[in-house]
């Protein structure tokens, strides 16, 4: 599909040694650090220990499941239950399940199907070094046996304490267990007073239960970006730690800014590069957090696996996540991704687990990882004519070699390091490149990524026409500001056109006559159905529109061209059941 491409790609060659890579040192505003100033010697507790939570960015890969009986309506958990939200919006939620219909559901829940066995044996073979599971989501359903609230799983027809015997498989075939666990409560009688003094008593008991369950390892918090104290967070900290020190915690037990926990949570979108503190991509493999009935609404395999590799990439880990059906099952099309998952992760596993991002940093062409003996280049993007050029990585290459296959040959000279792989060896979802290297990778300072300049379509004069916008992002998002992540940040707007909009597209005019060689697109997963469709042309000066290349899904989608010149640049979105979700859509010279 890329007959008319040619790959030309170039990094800075910037590079040097450095004595390590940085320790994590998190930048946190003022209030932050006075907080904890004031906590003296247990200022760790809330911060995290980068050797304790060594592991963790070691395993690079987890499993993360959202479900309780909101399944059973295939509706978003929590956030599909009408009514009011307590201490999160004034406003009553009309549209979602009436909230006397959501709130009886569980009377109704009995998976008879659920196998704790099956489940983590799943995540073992994915290639998962650890599993997340919802204990109790916002609507304040608990999936464990407690003894604070009747509005539990113990009182349910299936009577089975679910995260009881999921810990029980993680501790089988080991596994390292996190609990989410939502603070806010949009059930709890306490919770709906001003005051939650009574309600945080309820919610630190909650939390010494579970600290008892085996195989634990860690605690998700979803606050909702309230600050520490609307829990008494510190003293839930404290009693935390005192009785679980080598438990981890993810920040949401604070305010995200604070960059409190032992990694930043970046939701529904990958990460970008960050290598001075640990952070976590959490995923939808399906449209929602939850089950829904639409098996079509599930990321293909290599969107999954090419997300893990991103992250990797940049530093940071994936938690890819599923909803479990009502019955208690993982649909086949989502067992089948995490399966083929641990297959390539079998085979490949040197390139992801316990490595750090770079020495390059994320560019077009894709990701790379080292080790203290290798760098590992993911070549994500097409390159049809079989040479890759980029910087000289600062280190003697010993020895170069196309792990997916193929006869790689490469030189290394005049600041580049040169490679040449037959188009017919370039693997779909990812070829890997291993560059065994004279010296210890770990050494190297960073080197940017290629110098492409800033994009033309984020210059003064450019203009955007989308063929329909919803009221989640307009399209201005895509010629207006960056692009990057934002250390701590919750995750970015993105243009959505309307469920009405049968042939949806996107243009940008340039303001003027450019010439351009380079566009990348990258869509908003998990708002949408996946784009299974698009084309991207530009207008010729009699007015017609001519294909520059297509393709089938989108995800995080690249491709260099022989320069054209044009004003105006188009994608339009073919064969999708929903409407497709733009984040960016990049023109470079």
């Amino acid at each position: 599909m890329f007959t008319k491409s040619f790959i030309a790609l170039s990094l800075l060659a910037v590079s040097s040694l450095a004595s390590q890579i940085p320790a994590p040192k998190a930048e946190r505003p003022s209030d932050a650090q006075a907080f904890l100033k004031k906590q003296g010697k247990d200022a760790e507790l809330f911060v995290g220990n980068e050797n304790k939570r060594q592991w963790w960015v070691d395993s690079r890969f987890g499993v993360f499941m959202h479900w309780n009986p909101s399944s059973i309506e295939g509706t978003s958990i929590s956030w599909g239950r009408g009514g009011l939200r307590p201490h999160h919006s004034s406003k009553e939620n009309k549209k979602g399940v009436p909230a006397e219909r959501y709130d009886n559901l569980y009377k109704e829940f009995n998976p008879v199907k659920f196998d704790a066995d099956a489940w983590i044996k799943m995540v073992k073979e994915s290639g998962a070094k650890y599993f997340v599971f919802t204990s109790k989501h916002h609507d304040g359903f608990c999936m464990f046996e407690t003894k604070h609230t009747d509005y539990n799983i113990m009182n349910t027809p299936f009577k089975r304490d679910i995260c009881k015997e999921l810990a029980e498989a993680c501790e089988k075939y080991g596994i390292k267990l996190f609990f989410y666990y939502s603070q806010p409560d949009w059930n709890h009688a306490d919770y709906k007073k001003k005051d939650l003094t009574d309600y945080n008593k309820f919610l630190h008991a909650q939390i010494a239960e579970l600290l008892d369950y085996p195989a634990l390892a860690g605690i998700w918090w979803d606050g909702l970006g309230k600050h520490i104290d609307n829990w008494n967070g510190t003293e839930l900290v404290k009693m935390i730690k005192a009785k679980r020190p080598d438990i981890l915690m993810n920040p949401r037990f604070a305010t995200r800014k604070w960059r409190f926990g032992d990694y930043d949570t970046p939701e529904q979108e990958i990460g970008g590069f960050q290598i001075d503190r640990p952070w976590e991509t959490c995923l939808t493999m399906g449209q929602k957090w939850s089950h829904v009935h639409n098996t079509k609404q599930v990321l293909p395999f290599e969107v999954c696996m090419r997300s893990l590799i991103r992250c990797a990439g940049g530093d940071g880990n994936l938690l890819l996540n599923v909803g479990p059906t009502p019955e208690g099952t993982i649909r086949q099309v989502e067992q089948d991704n995490y399966r083929r998952m641990g297959q390539w992760l079998k085979k490949y596993g040197e390139s992801i687990y316990a490595t750090r991002g770079g020495p390059y940093k994320p560019a077009h062409w894709g990701m790379s990882t080292r080790t203290e003996k290798a760098i590992y280049l993911h070549v994500l993007q097409h390159w049809p004519d079989g040479v890759l050029e980029i910087a000289d990585p600062g280190l003697k290459v010993l020895k170069a070699e196309a792990l997916t296959g193929g006869d790689l040959r490469f030189s290394q000279k005049d600041g580049k390091l040169i490679l040449n792989l037959d188009a017919s060896s370039h693997d779909p979802a990812n070829t890997l490149i291993k560059l065994t290297t004279e010296g210890s990778p770990l050494t190297l300072e960073v080197i940017e990524a290629e110098q492409t300049g800033k994009a033309l379509n984020r210059q003064a004069g450019v203009t955007i026409t989308p063929s329909s916008e919803s009221d989640r992002g307009p399209a201005s998002v895509l010629i207006k500001g960056g692009k990057e992540f934002v250390s701590g940040a919750h995750h970015r707007k993105a243009w959505t056109g309307l469920h009405s909009d049968k042939k949806p597209f996107l243009e940008i005019d340039l303001g003027s006559i450019k010439i351009f060689s380079k566009v990348a697109i990258e869509e908003r997963m998990a708002w949408t159905d996946m784009c299974r469709g698009f084309f991207l042309e530009y207008q010729a000066p009699d007015g017609s529109w001519k294909e520059i290349t297509k393709g089938d899904y989108l995800g995080y989608f690249t491709v260099d061209f022989k320069p054209v010149t044009a004003q105006k640049v188009r994608v339009r979105f073919v064969n999708h059941e929903r409407p497709t979700a733009v984040m960016s859509f990049d023109i470079f010279e």
